[in-house]
């Protein structure tokens, strides 16, 4: 009976160990969609449409600064709970208490990291004014491109309407 209550947590952290650390747009960290890349005010694509002022960089340089050796620890943390959680699956005589501590664990890592970053989004837009913030979103949303189901007739969860790609007869 317990198992039944366990197992959707096992399938939980399998699923979150399938999960990339770094999400597919330019190295930048995991986190929410608005997120920027770190260092973004660096890049020009970005910072020129911006128009940052030279205070307003060295605040952005301040924060990173500030946030980078947490971040790192944090990071290695989260990595080697990664780490545990699949050896903990692997092993020979797997337990489950072990299985779902280390899963836990991660989560917990994983959840510290998400509010630091929304913390910096904060910092980062405090800093910003409302047409500096519109701005930059603009400019992600060109670099990110169109969301996966608007591109090439693909939809979520299905394979291409009309014609797509099959095996020949």
């Amino acid at each position: 009976m317990r198992i039944k209550f366990v197992l959707p947590l096992l399938f939980i952290a399998v699923g979150a160990l399938a999960q990339p650390m770094e999400p597919p747009r330019g190295g930048g960290r995991r986190g929410p969609e608005l997120l920027p890349p770190p260092g973004w005010w660096h890049d020009p694509y970005l910072s020129e449409s911006v128009n940052l002022t030279d205070e307003q960089t060295d605040k952005l340089d301040d924060l990173q600064d500030a946030a980078r050796a947490e971040s790192r620890q944090l990071e290695r943390d989260v990595r080697k709970a990664d780490d545990e959680l699949r050896a903990a699956l692997n092993d020979r005589n797997a337990s489950v208490e072990r299985i779902v501590a280390a899963g836990n664990r991660v989560a917990t890592l994983r959840d510290q990291m998400l509010r630091k970053q929304i913390v910096a989004l904060a910092n980062q837009r405090a800093i910003l004014t409302h047409a500096q913030w519109t701005a930059l979103q603009k400019q992600l949303d060109e670099r990110r491109g169109p969301p996966m189901h608007d591109r090439g007739g693909f939809r979520p969860g299905g394979p291409p309407r009309g014609g797509g790609m099959r095996p020949p007869r």
